[in-house]
């Protein structure tokens, strides 16, 4: 009987497991679309929200933009709470002049060539599960960074005023980027397939008594 509940329990470990799915949640870039100015010191702070619907690791990011010219990157990222349906308390910040930027096909409104930009975070931050607000803002100092409109979203964005405090309602549009992340949710094995299990142990157990005797 010790060996069975011990098999049992072993096998409810092994399927009760953190469920560690790499998930997307991304805003498809539009070519030819409209770009918002990003720019923190000259007040130009955008965001737009995502959700996730467990808890997870928050790993990687992607994001589309254009410039009036091309500039020296320096890029802060700012990851905020949800605050009854607007960007609330900071929950993480990065600033980084490394981030990779590569070419692609895609041009916005104005014709300008954007670009996509791939960061991975210095170590994954766990957060619960939630809506969550992204802001990407750029600090180019010769010309300006403009973050592309997407698609896929809730077709809303958000603009912080000018007392760098309250957050309102902005373009009726979504900004292009994606969120790369892993569920550690722990999945819960149906009662059902439980029973199922602990019966066939049962009857492995009686039939290895059954040829002892």
């Amino acid at each position: 009987m010790f060996f069975t509940s011990l098999a049992f329990v072993s096998l409810f470990k092994l399927l009760s497991v953190d469920a560690h799915a790499s998930t997307t949640d991304a805003q498809t870039p539009i070519d030819g679309g409209d770009a918002i100015f990003a720019n923190a010191s000259s007040g130009a702070i955008i965001a737009d929200n995502f959700s996730v619907a467990s808890d997870f690791d928050f790993e990687a990011l992607t994001w589309w933009g254009s410039y009036d010219t091309s500039d020296t990157d320096d890029f802060i990222i700012h990851l905020y709470g949800d605050a009854g349906g607007i960007p609330g308390a900071s929950i993480y910040s990065y600033s980084s002049t490394s981030v990779n930027a590569s070419t692609t096909l895609l041009t916005d409104i104005s014709g300008a060539p954007v670009y996509r930009y791939d960061f991975n975070l210095p170590s994954p931050v766990s957060l619960t599960a939630g809506n969550y607000f992204l802001s990407i803002t750029n600090e180019t100092t010769q010309s300006g960074w403009y973050w592309l409109n997407g698609s896929g979203g809730d077709n809303q964005q958000w603009a912080l005023a000018s007392d760098g405090i309250t957050w309102a309602p902005a373009s009726a549009s979504d900004l292009a980027f994606s969120v790369q992340y892993t569920e550690t949710a722990v999945v819960p094995v149906p009662p059902a397939f439980l029973l199922m299990m602990s019966g066939l142990l049962l009857v492995g157990r009686n039939a290895r008594i059954v040829n002892i005797g």
